[in-house]
């Protein structure tokens, strides 16, 4: 039985739109160009609760498709892309400074589970929420998503 009202597009569980993430190519063609040890790195705080790590850093500005975090053991690696492209050859600036990359490696603690991550961005604040476990952990490379 098809039923109208529960195949609209407006009417979803989920609580945005779906946005690809970027692909680890991808970000690393568009990085290349860059220079390593630009100074660029963003700021952080990490506060430890008793069933979870909490990391937050703050990026204003940026689209989350633009992130691409990765954690392979307890190395969480966060990357941003940042590029006004929407300008035009008519725009007069003074100066273009809103392309720019960031990359910012954090270690954990062995005890923390990079696996069931969970990660938001609002109002220019990345939060990222880290579960710990009972004993050290050694989880593979893994991708987390930003909602």
């Amino acid at each position: 039985m098809h039923n109208s009202l529960s195949h609209t597009t407006h009417l979803s569980v989920y609580p945005g739109e779906y946005v690809p993430l970027f692909k680890e190519n991808d970000f690393k063609q568009k990085t290349k160009h860059f220079s390593k040890g630009n100074g660029n790195i963003l700021p952080v705080n990490i506060e430890e609760a008793a069933n979870y790590y909490k990391i937050e850093i703050a990026v204003p500005g940026v689209k989350r498709e633009k992130f691409l975090i990765k954690a392979f053991g307890n190395v969480l690696t966060i990357s941003v892309i940042h590029d006004r492209c929407d300008f035009t050859e008519q725009d007069n600036f003074q100066a273009h400074e809103f392309k720019y990359c960031f990359n910012r490696r954090i270690v954990l603690a062995d005890n923390a589970d990079t696996a069931f991550a969970n990660a938001n961005y609002k109002s220019g604040i990345l939060q990222m929420y880290i579960p710990k476990s009972s004993h050290p952990l050694k989880t593979a490379n893994t991708k987390i998503a930003i909602y």
